[in-house]
């Protein structure tokens, strides 16, 4: 497929308003090389992985964005594309098959022809397509704790792949959750969240937080108020770890332990449980708010919550009380798929 194959499909498959829509002029002049400015791709599929990418980059301005997969990343999607970016997406169920599609076409010819680009693309490890982007510019961002197991224990892992031993990758970037495995110290680069949140300009924390759908000013009002203490959720039962009555009864059982008047739920990304439901009392953040943003704002929270000590939220929240209820594990039958010390 060469530039006007490409160029005659996005043309003929989309209307006007279609075209307005979903950015296509712009797509259309980045393949035709006739508009300079896009040096940058960014393949991210979860919050936390465009949020590295975001930080990161600082200016993000030049990018090309590539979504996969059902993560709640469409009003970021939607954000991104008012501001003028072009975005593709893959694998969300959302989408038409007109839609799919053509996004599947763009990113295959993109893939395949990616050294003719002036680009570096970054990727977010387990990412399902960042194999098909691999060259000598290609940047691979951590997807939390996965990203430093060993390599023995990535071989094991089920459902995805770990991209960290991949030959190809020449770059890391890491947070420092955990000690990085030494075979992998000479490609890895450490950063430091808040520094880097720090450093960009006005505008782009400003338009960070809106792809995120974040509101400082509500946030701050609401723990002013007396609400101090955040529980961070898991996904368990989403992803066949458990039963999803085993995982209300769960959280059930641990905010017994609390006054639900000072308490903060946050979802993971990928959990589908409607906890006002069943926690009337507590204020229920949005699922699509990388929990990193709560601590950039310096919001007030003094005590965290949780079951998993593999969370990423511990390197977030290192500085307040953590109360941890690992027993839960085995006393509501949450299945182990991973052994990280073997």
């Amino acid at each position: 497929m060469n530039n006007n194959d490409i160029v005659n499909i996005i043309t003929n498959s989309f209307s006007v308003t279609e075209k307005e829509n979903l950015n296509i002029e712009t797509l259309l002049n980045f393949i035709q090389h006739t508009q300079k400015n896009i040096n940058k791709i960014c393949i991210a599929g979860t919050p936390y992985g465009l949020l590295l990418y975001l930080l990161f980059i600082k200016d993000f301005s030049k990018t090309l964005f590539i979504f996969y997969g059902n993560y709640p990343l469409f009003d970021a999607i939607d954000e991104l594309r008012k501001q003028g970016y072009v975005c593709l997406e893959t694998g969300r169920s959302a989408l038409t098959v007109k839609e799919n599609d053509l996004y599947l076409s763009i990113i295959k010819y993109l893939s395949s022809n990616i050294n003719q680009y002036p680009v570096t693309v970054y990727g977010q490890d387990t990412s399902p397509i960042v194999n098909e982007f691999i060259n000598d510019r290609f940047v691979l961002f951590e997807d939390g704790r996965i990203s430093y197991i060993s390599r023995a224990d990535a071989k094991k892992t089920k459902g995805f792949h770990v991209n960290i031993y991949d030959s190809g990758i020449n770059t890391i970037i890491y947070t420092g959750l955990e000690p990085i495995p030494k075979e992998l110290q000479c490609i890895a680069q450490i950063i430091d969240l808040k520094e880097q949140w720090n450093s960009m300009n006005y505008l782009h924390q400003k338009l960070t937080l809106k792809v995120f759908g974040f509101d400082v000013m509500e946030i701050n009002q609401l723990i002013s108020s007396g609400r101090d203490t955040i529980l961070f959720t898991r996904n368990y039962s989403k992803v066949g770890k458990c039963s999803e009555t085993n995982q209300i009864h769960m959280y059930t059982d641990i905010l017994s332990n609390y006054d639900n008047n000072k308490i903060i739920i946050k979802p993971h990304p990928n959990d589908d449980i409607d906890y006002k439901q069943f926690f009337g009392d507590c204020m229920v953040l949005p699922k699509k708010m990388p929990a990193e943003l709560i601590q950039f704002c310096n919001l007030p929270i003094k005590k965290v919550v949780s079951v998993d000590a593999t969370s990423n939220v511990f390197g977030v929240f290192s500085n307040v009380e953590i109360d941890l209820y690992t027993e839960m594990i085995e006393k509501y039958h949450i299945i182990k798929t991973r052994n990280t010390n073997s």
